[in-house]
């Protein structure tokens, strides 16, 4: 993004050449953020809507899920327009009004803070759902706790972001300021997004570990249903049937003579012995639904398994800016523009995370993508009758 303006061929300064780079950073936030914009708001307002229209997908589990979508839908449409304003306004004019970028501050850190404790709860509620699949109730009990907690939790830490830590690299740039003239640089990335991030995937990665040792464990216990053996004619087996058919016969014909004899069953005079090749596992019904059960959760631990995955690699870059802040903060002078531009872009790439989360449900989970369909169908149907 631009600077104060210098000779347009000043070929010892680089001035060209950090125009072509400034100018490419524009386009690739600008990209990123309108893909993101206007694919996650359609995306998540699906992920609402399949869960509002099938009453299967209506679990304690993805009440999680759609608060998600909620979050991600808000910075589809409220940080990533802020976001696109202050990048092409800074380009033009060099800096923004002081309103929009405080509004940027408030919205991001509120965004990330409600994804990142969100994905967490996520993690931690499909490891209770396979260690536990029976405790349906307890589940409900957090679930209604969990989500007015993390919007809580958010609003306070968007309150004090803008109070103390309003030294963002996007603050500071939206606001033209430059980094060695201000008291604290990226404060907001030490002390608010790395700590949070850093917890979150601690309890993200501890719990995902657990559940695929319990997934482990589990497919350990399943053994082979066992098969019948094909019909094999054994001569004395035959003979033997052959008797006691006969001590059957006998038994009816003295019966109708009158005889008092002790009655033989049929079912118990001709009783085949049975036998099965190969193992069989013998468990009790409660057994066997706590087995189909701990086998449906662990696929939708793989699912949410798919986000948390996705959500880290596009933080990485964020994470990796913040990082490098704390190492060259004595060598302020150092930064050039083209780090500056990478800060911002870092933060763009940040936002893809509300388009992947929709997407990855509705390619991973046959529930979500049947009922996408379902939608997708129902729109398509309503715009071919209006036009």
């Amino acid at each position: 993004m631009r600077r104060t303006p210098t000779p347009a061929w000043d070929f010892e300064n680089g001035t060209v050449w950090e125009e072509y780079v400034d100018t490419a950073f524009v386009v690739a936030n600008s990209l990123i953020l309108l893909i993101t914009s206007v694919v996650g708001i359609a995306a998540n307002v699906f992920v609402v809507l399949a869960v509002y229209h099938q009453k299967s997908l209506q679990t304690s589990n993805n009440a999680l899920v759609v608060n998600l979508a909620v979050v991600d839908f808000l910075r589809c449409g409220i940080d990533c327009p802020i976001l696109l304003a202050i990048v092409m306004t800074v380009y033009r004019r060099g800096r923004v009004d002081d309103l929009i970028c405080d509004t940027h501050i408030v919205s991001f850190s509120f965004s990330c803070c409600i994804q990142l404790l969100t994905l967490a709860c996520i993690s931690a509620e499909r490891h209770q759902a396979i260690a536990q699949p029976f405790k349906a109730s307890q589940r409900k009990t957090r679930i209604m706790v969990l989500i007015p907690l993390t919007w809580i939790l958010a609003v306070l830490m968007a309150v004090l972001c803008l109070m103390y830590l309003r030294d963002s690299p996007v603050h500071a740039r939206c606001k033209g300021q430059q980094r060695e003239k201000l008291p604290s640089y990226d404060n907001f990335g030490l002390f608010m997004l790395f700590p949070l991030w850093a917890a979150c995937f601690g309890v993200i990665t501890g719990f995902y570990a657990r559940i695929l040792a319990l997934v482990k464990s589990h497919n350990r216990k399943i053994f082979d249903e066992g098969t019948f053996p094909l019909s094999k004619k054994d001569p004395a087996e035959e003979e033997r049937k052959r008797e006691e058919t006969t001590v059957v016969e006998n038994a009816k014909h003295e019966k109708n003579r009158g005889a008092s004899l002790p009655p033989v069953s049929e079912t118990e005079a001709v009783k085949p012995p049975v036998e099965v090749e190969g193992a069989v596992c013998m468990m009790p019904s409660k057994a066997g639904k706590e087995r189909a059960s701990k086998k449906k959760e662990s696929k939708m631990a793989k699912r949410a398994g798919y986000i948390i995955v996705t959500f880290l690699l596009f933080w990485l870059p964020l994470i990796t800016t913040i990082l490098v802040n704390v190492v060259s903060d004595k060598n302020k002078n150092a930064q050039t523009l083209i780090i500056q531009d990478l800060e911002i872009l870092s933060v763009s790439v940040a936002c893809i995370t509300s388009l992947s989360d929709p997407i990855i449900y509705a390619a991973v989970n046959p529930q979500f993508r049947t009922e996408f369909y379902r939608l997708k169908n129902r729109l398509s149907s309503v715009f071919s009758k209006k036009f």
